[in-house]
This record gives C-alpha cells, sequence and structure tokens, in this order.
C-alpha cells in the first residue's frame, strides 16, 4: 500500500484487516444514515469524511482511479444544505441557500467537463505543433479506441465499426469537445441545462459502445442536477434554446431568422 494523505494514519506497511474494516464499514454505516436522515448537516459531514477516506484507500495501491471522485466533491457541497431544506415549505432565505447549494453542485459537475474539454484542446494543440496525431485529427477517436480496446482486450458494440470507418468518429469527437468545453457556461443559461444533460447523457453512452468505459455515477449526477434542473425555465421555446448555444446561438439565431 502507498497511502495517500487522507489514510497515511494506515501506515506504509500491511494495514492490519480491523483498519480496512473500520474504512468500509464507517462509509456503509454513513451512507445508510444520511439515506435515513438526510436534514442532519452532522450525518452529511459524517458521509463526506467516511467517503473520503474510503476513495483514500481504494487509490492507495499505485494507481488512481477516478470513480467516485465527482460523488465526493457533490457530497462536500451538500454539506452546505441550510437547515430546514428539506422542507416543502420554507423560508425565503431556506429556498435561496438551497437552490445557491444545488447551484453550486451543477457547477462543480460542470466544471470538471470544461476541465477534460480543456485538457483535449490544450494537449492536442500541443501534439498538432509537433506534427503529431492529435485530438482534431480524422481519426483520432479511432485511434483512441483501439488504444482502449487494445490495452483491456475487450470488444465494444461500436468500436470496430468506427475504426473501420474513422471518417465517422470525425464529427463526433468535435461534438464531444465542444460539449466538454463550454460546459461551464450552461451553468448561466438555465434554458440549456436539461438538452445539456440529455446530451451528456448521449456522451457517456456513446462511449460506452466505443470503449465500455461506463460513467453510471456521473450519468446519475448530471440526469439529477441538470436534468432535473430547478432553474429551467417553462415553457421551453426552440428559440430560447438556440439563441443559448455558446458560440454558436447569435449566428444560428440570425440564420433561422
Amino acid at each position: 500500500i502507498e497511502p495517500l494523505w487522507p489514510v497515511s494514519w494506515l501506515g506504509t506497511g500491511d494495514p492490519s484487516d480491523l483498519l480496512i474494516y473500520a474504512i468500509l464499514y464507517a462509509n456503509l454505516i454513513a451512507t445508510l444514515l444520511v439515506l435515513i436522515a438526510p436534514e442532519f448537516r452532522s450525518l452529511r459531514i459524517f458521509l463526506f469524511v467516511a467517503f473520503l477516506e474510503y476513495i483514500a484507500f481504494r487509490n492507495s495501491f499505485g494507481k488512481i482511479n477516478h470513480w467516485g471522485h465527482l460523488m465526493l466533491l457533490i457530497s462536500f457541497v451538500l454539506i452546505f444544505l441550510p437547515k430546514g431544506w428539506s422542507s416543502l415549505v420554507g423560508s425565503r432565505t431556506v429556498q435561496i441557500q438551497t437552490l445557491s447549494t444545488i447551484a453550486a453542485c451543477q457547477a462543480m459537475i460542470l466544471v470538471t467537463y470544461t476541465m477534460s474539454g480543456l485538457g483535449k484542446i490544450i494537449v492536442g494543440g500541443i501534439q498538432m505543433a509537433q506534427g503529431k496525431a492529435n485530438s482534431f485529427s480524422p481519426d483520432a477517436l479511432a485511434r483512441h479506441i483501439s488504444e482502449r480496446l487494445l490495452e483491456t482486450s475487450e470488444t465494444s458494440y461500436l468500436g470496430d465499426w468506427i475504426i473501420n470507418y474513422p471518417w465517422m468518429g470525425w464529427p463526433m469527437m468535435f461534438f464531444a469537445i465542444y460539449l466538454q468545453t463550454v460546459s461551464i457556461f450552461i451553468l448561466f443559461r438555465p434554458a440549456l441545462h436539461r438538452i445539456w444533460g440529455v446530451a451528456h447523457l448521449l456522451f457517456h453512452v456513446g462511449v460506452f459502445l466505443t470503449m465500455t468505459i461506463s460513467f453510471n455515477e456521473s450519468s446519475f449526477l448530471v440526469a439529477l442536477f441538470l436534468i432535473a434542473s430547478p432553474f429551467t425555465p417553462t415553457p421551453l421555446s426552440f428559440g430560447s434554446i438556440l439563441r443559448e448555444l455558446p458560440l454558436f446561438g447569435n449566428p444560428l439565431s440570425r440564420l433561422r431568422a
């Protein structure tokens, strides 16, 4: 074991079974308690600390797996839900604080997608300047799928099809980069919350069908905080959605007019 800082108290030797079970059961008990009584902040703090220890322990063996990281960040933000947030009828202050916490969860989710998109653009730009295959190459997605399937020795539903016809993956790659990079701006465009949530779900489905990588937790959070966003205006109009699209909204609206 190579313990990360949250579980540095385990030491560098073989930890005892008692300590390992303490981490596992603390996480399980905290989860059950918060499911029963989510309105208590002390229990939400307990859950965050227990889940932090659990995630740190899982990643203390020389390799970082991103499973659970977004769930951990959201569990931290949810600590700040105000007293009385679960009541159907609350004061205006409680309502504003509750909605602010939900908006913070949305921001946490969307900024992680933007970071991913920017990473593809920055690294892809560096590779392009060096004359290497990059994120913007016509066969970028096919190369990515090939590397993943060779690494895992798995077969995906659509992977071979994209590899055999790499030009089909080119627009999909550009769409994914655009979808991820501008995600943080969607926080301030509530008309796009639902459509961006659905688009991210379709993106995750596409990743699973081509590279057998599942994003169950991220998909759940996207559905909960974006597709079910309390900020989405009603009724929605096609024109309002078109106008709000980052980078392309104004040109498309003028073209439609």
